[in-house]
């Protein structure tokens, strides 16, 4: 039987709780489970008990499973959505630095993240819940969620170069490689960092990697 997430509550339908808080909770344990048994496990028996109510009470909130992935794909849109932020005029290797500290440890904090990017690419058409939010794979980035971050990150790497501190180069390139890092790296050689213990020092330590990687490659050219 799967044990309750230490995170939630005795029951989220108590007095005081509000629906919306319920639908986190729920989203909550679907991240868990997702991260730590795999897309394809997912079971509402298991989400239900991991939150502490029954099955129907998750169709309140979400009228089927793939309604479960959908709400892990917005949850994902919305945190990585707002990294790589500045003010007008900006240090770009700053921002660079500090970016993709908080994209690892947005990633290490919600290692579902991942998982959701991995299946998106194993498949020719992509993950049906990324491919419907427009994040999948093939799918046009300029109108894309993720729209806004690519703009903050095309502005990063033209004013790098302005200044010279960064080689030209396209933005899709820089999503390739270090975007494309991040993710398999917690994954391959091992699943270490898809597991919810990672700690400050393992973190610190993939931050520091990524960060030299993107330095050595945006200063290659």
């Amino acid at each position: 039987m799967l044990e309750r997430l230490g995170w939630v509550g005795r029951d989220c339908q108590s007095r005081g709780v509000g629906i919306l808080h319920t639908r986190e909770r729920i989203l909550d344990a679907v991240e868990h489970l997702v991260a730590r048994y795999g897309i394809e496990e997912l079971r509402l028996h298991d989400v239900a008990e991991a939150v502490g109510i029954r099955i129907p009470s998750i169709y309140g909130h979400f009228e089927s499973r793939e309604a479960l992935y959908e709400g892990l794909v917005d949850r994902y849109v919305k945190l990585t959505g707002e990294i790589f932020c500045y003010e007008e005029d900006f240090d770009p290797t700053t921002v660079l630095l500090d970016g993709i500290r908080e994209w690892v440890r947005i990633m290490i904090e919600h290692p579902a993240f991942a998982r959701l990017e991995l299946r998106d690419m194993e498949r020719t058409r992509g993950f049906s819940q990324m491919s419907e939010r427009g994040v999948g794979v093939g799918e046009d980035i300029e109108r894309s969620p993720f729209a806004p971050l690519y703009g903050r990150l095309r502005r990063m790497l033209e004013r790098g170069h302005e200044l010279g501190q960064f080689c030209k180069l396209d933005v899709v390139w820089f999503i390739r490689v270090i975007g494309g890092t991040l993710v398999v790296g917690m994954a391959w050689p091992d699943q270490d960092l898809l597991s919810s213990d990672v700690s400050e020092a393992e973190m610190d330590r993939y931050v520091a990697e990524l960060q030299d990687l993107a330095l050595r490659y945006l200063r290659a050219h």
